[in-house]
């Protein structure tokens, strides 16, 4: 009987140990996961934190992209007659010679379109200079994301996809700061990126990127080939919207709505504005 007793306090004694180690492993989790930021709130504390130099950034990548499309740079065609913002944060490295940003495109101009884009647009400081150049092109397919085939994607729902990318960029450090990771423009300086071979330096890649920029301000759009794609604009007719083909036990147990045609998203939109600075950086 004694013995037994015994085994019942020991058992009793593990259990308690258990509980207790739990709850304070438990409220250490607790504290990190409230002094950790969510993606978005790390974006909005980036941009709040940089307002100053990715309000000007974004004024002088604005004013570029703009004249591109006033002197019909053929650089600049895929954003032609189509609406386009470009995305805030503007990412930049620590030495202020570097930047990454992201043009959103609504695929406005053909009433036919199915699909909107995301362009990532790059610029390297030399000599005082900001040189600017795109980089990769990413299709969005409305399907995916929306019922809607044939309307536009909205530049919230385009920024929100965008933001889930860029949101990899940043880290916070010991002190709780919001920074950009250093290695994420490690692409800028590979040579071969560039064209060049390895042991290449910077002199050598700024030299290539001066030079491309020259040359890239020379090519123009064929004003025939302007007035061709809108007069095909103005033939573009919307197709109706597809009535989905749902089988029986579709109609019972409905599909998961699309991302943004649930109640969070909206919710989300609702409160979007209270939270993001983004519509600070608008240009008309």
């Amino acid at each position: 009987m004694v013995m037994l007793e015994k085994d019942n306090f020991k058992i009793i004694f593990i259990i308690i140990s258990i509980i207790i180690c739990f709850y304070f492993l438990n409220e250490k989790c607790f504290t990190l996961n409230k002094t950790q930021l969510s993606k978005n709130e790390m974006i909005n504390t980036y941009i709040k934190e940089n307002h100053a130099p990715n309000f000007a950034l974004l004024k002088v990548a604005n004013d570029t992209i703009t004249s591109w499309l006033k002197n019909d740079l053929v650089a600049s065609q895929m954003l032609l007659l189509d609406k386009w913002k470009i995305e805030t944060p503007i990412l930049i490295n620590a030495n202020n010679d570097k930047l990454y940003c992201v043009i959103l495109k609504q695929s406005t101009s053909f009433l036919n379109s199915n699909s909107d884009w995301m362009f990532d647009l790059v610029g390297a400081k030399i000599n005082g200079k900001w040189y600017f150049f795109f980089g990769s092109s990413t299709v969005i397919d409305r399907a995916s994301y929306q019922d809607s085939i044939y309307n536009p994607m909205t530049f919230d729902e385009l920024s929100y996809l965008a933001r889930e990318n860029l949101s990899r960029s940043f880290y916070q450090d010991e002190k709780g700061n919001v920074k950009v990771l250093e290695s994420f423009f490690d692409f800028m300086d590979d040579p071969n990126g560039w064209g060049l071979p390895a042991g290449s330096t910077r002199k050598d890649i700024d030299s290539v990127i001066v030079a491309r920029n020259k040359k890239m301000r020379q090519y123009k759009i064929d004003p025939a080939e302007i007035e061709q794609i809108k007069a095909e604009m103005a033939k573009s007719v919307r197709p109706k919207e597809p009535i989905p083909d749902l089988k029986w036990y579709e109609k019972i147990f409905p599909k998961e709505k699309k991302l943004f045609e649930t109640d969070e998203w909206k919710e989300y939109v609702k409160s979007k504005n209270q939270i993001d600075h983004s519509s600070d950086f608008d240009f008309e």
